[in-house]
């Protein structure tokens, strides 16, 4: 019995009828044709074109039906065409039988499910009877079937029957039946044909999922489109109701910033916390340290612990990139200690830039105002004198002059008054040759760490 594959169980047609189980089949099951009950026929195919060899064999196989109802397998080759005929009725009888409906079985005649042999002649068995085959290039070119092993003059006269140097061949031996084949050695036009409709099948279905694929994609792609602009939309609303809002936000911001600037204008003095900063930002990194400071007004004299190594020119650059610092000048102090002394004078905040209505107002409140003494000064010195001043009436009210305290009035038969805010050049405070100062190391060692100052008592 035939092994076309361990999913399907085969049936085999012989003249005393059908063989194998015929019972339910998973899938489609194959129906072989005995070699005895088919016939084979050749037809020349060289001077057909190729596309058009396919259509000129079909015709001239219905042309032969060697049956009354005959059922054809064609197989097309190179230049020729193979026709395989078996009885249709004889078949669809034998399945009856079985009850075997014919559209669930696929049928293959024997000589397509044989092994194929070497070029040349061969004598084989079959199921039933033995077979003259001859073979070119795998494919099979002359047959002939008898039910038993042929004489050599039967022989003969089929050689005859092909051209060339087929006349002579002797008689071969007879082999064994060949192997059977899971799948026949040559594709038949009809499975060729259901192949390609099943491609055609296959592209129509990937061409319907490429098209549900696109709408589904377009679809989201319209989803997406239409929710971007309700965004934009329901954005454009947004920015129109809080437009106001947001222009009186930047109004405000605008008028702070002008507020800050007049506050800045206002405030004439230096602010003793600046000035350390900025010291501490142009003397450190020169590893200079204020040993004493002596603050009258807007005048500054430092002892200054200078390195060694380092030049005056360097000195001067820092104290000079100092913004609040003008005029800087070395001065001689015997003061017993070995320091390099500055004088420098101090810029107030007023900007040469200023609008008018702020140095207005500045300058009244500096003449109106009572005199107040600086924290930061010594406490042998005098202080600049700081008011709130009025408010220019364009702008708002802008915060008042940091509140220090008031230096306590002289005492009756002291010839040392309270110094005016503002004194004129030549009735500013001069220095002591030996001063005291207001920022000195009990211990020598610097504080805050790392800062150009010793201590501050």
């Amino acid at each position: 019995m035939p092994t076309l594959g361990r999913t399907q169980a085969p049936l085999l047609l012989r003249a005393e009828g059908l063989e194998g189980d015929a019972g339910r089949h998973w899938g489609r099951a194959t129906l072989v044709v005995a070699r005895e009950l088919c016939r084979l026929k050749w037809f020349a195919l060289a001077h057909v074109p190729a596309h058009e060899r396919a259509d000129a064999l079909r015709v001239q196989a219905l042309a032969w039906q060697p049956f009354d109802d005959s059922a054809l397998c064609l197989v097309l080759g190179d230049d020729e065409g193979l026709a395989v005929a078996w009885d249709a009725r004889q078949v669809r009888e034998a399945l009856a039988e079985r009850g075997v409906r014919p559209d669930a079985c696929k049928v293959l005649p024997e000589v397509l499910l044989r092994a194929p042999g070497a070029d040349g002649p061969r004598l084989v068995r079959m199921s039933d009877g033995v077979e003259g085959q001859v073979w070119r290039n795998g494919r099979l070119v002359a047959s002939r079937w008898w039910p038993e092993a042929p004489a050599p003059e039967a022989w003969r006269l089929f050689a005859q029957s092909l051209s060339g140097e087929a006349a002579s061949w002797p008689l071969p031996t007879v082999d064994d039946a060949p192997a059977w084949l899971n799948k026949p050695w040559a594709v038949p036009l009809a499975d060729q044909a259901h192949d390609q409709a099943r491609e055609s099948r296959l592209v129509d279905v990937a061409l319907a999922a490429l098209v549900f694929c696109a709408g589904v994609v377009g679809a989201q792609w319209w989803g997406v489109e239409r929710s971007l602009r309700d965004q934009l939309a329901s954005n454009a609303d947004q920015r129109a109701r809080l437009g106001p809002v947001l222009a009186e936000r930047d109004a405000a911001l605008q008028r702070s910033a002008e507020a800050g600037q007049w506050a800045q204008w206002l405030i004439p003095t230096v602010l003793p916390v600046e000035l350390f900063e900025a010291l501490h930002e142009a003397l450190a990194k020169r590893q200079v340290v204020v040993k004493e400071l002596d603050w009258r007004g807007d005048k500054l004299r430092m002892g200054l612990q200078v390195p060694a190594a380092l030049p005056r020119s360097e000195l001067l650059k820092g104290v000079q990139s100092v913004r609040q610092f003008a005029n800087p000048t070395e001065v001689r102090v015997e003061s017993g200690r070995d320091l390099l002394w500055l004088d420098v004078d101090l810029r107030t905040a007023m900007p040469g830039g200023a609008p008018a209505g702020a140095q207005t107002a500045n300058a009244s409140s500096i003449a109106g105002a009572a005199p107040r003494a600086d924290t930061a000064a010594a406490p042998s010195g005098p202080a600049a004198a700081i008011t709130t001043a009025p408010t220019p009436a364009a702008l708002p009210p802008t915060p008042p002059a940091p509140v220090v305290a008031a230096r306590p009035a002289p005492a009756p038969g002291s010839t040392k008054p309270n110094a005016p805010a503002t004194a004129p050049a030549e009735a500013r405070p001069q220095f002591r040759s030996n001063p005291k100062p207001i920022a000195m190391a009990a211990s020598g060692e610097d504080f805050p760490p790392q800062s150009v100052f010793d201590a501050v008592k």
